[in-house]
């Protein structure tokens, strides 16, 4: 599953929601039903790097999260890829 955002397009907090929601819906399962996504990775942490990055940069990022894999890829836009392991 995949999603793909302009960073001006996210607020604070976004980045940590549509993760969930994508994962919820690879899994198949309500959001309120993972685990917390702190267990995995600082929220906080991974949008300041991921949403406030210079765009002339490319970042990639990737956790393990409830049984999945996320990718997070920057270059002028955010890119979020969740696979199952």
């Amino acid at each position: 599953m995949k999603a793909s955002f302009q960073p001006e397009e996210l607020e604070k907090g976004d980045l940590v929601v549509r993760i969930i929601e994508l994962v919820a819906d690879i899994q198949n399962t309500r959001t309120e039903a993972l685990p917390p996504l702190h267990n995995s990775v600082n929220g906080e942490a991974l949008e300041d790097l991921v949403v406030s990055n210079d765009p002339s940069k490319e970042i990639l990022v990737e956790f393990s999260y409830a049984g999945t894999t996320v990718s997070i890829a920057t270059k002028k836009r955010i890119n979020i890829r969740v696979t199952v392991f």
